[in-house]
């Protein structure tokens, strides 16, 4: 494990929403099989 290289993350908020309304269409596909709203959202 000490030869492994640790990714860094440059996510900035703008693109943390830009990937939650393009996973949107996914959501109404998939929430279905969620019964509890806890897991859905």
């Amino acid at each position: 494990m000490d030869n492994e290289t640790i990714p860094t993350l440059t996510l900035t908020p703008a693109d943390v929403q830009d990937l939650a309304e393009a996973l949107k269409p996914y959501h109404a596909i998939a929430g279905v099989f969620f019964a509890r709203s806890e897991s859905r959202t």
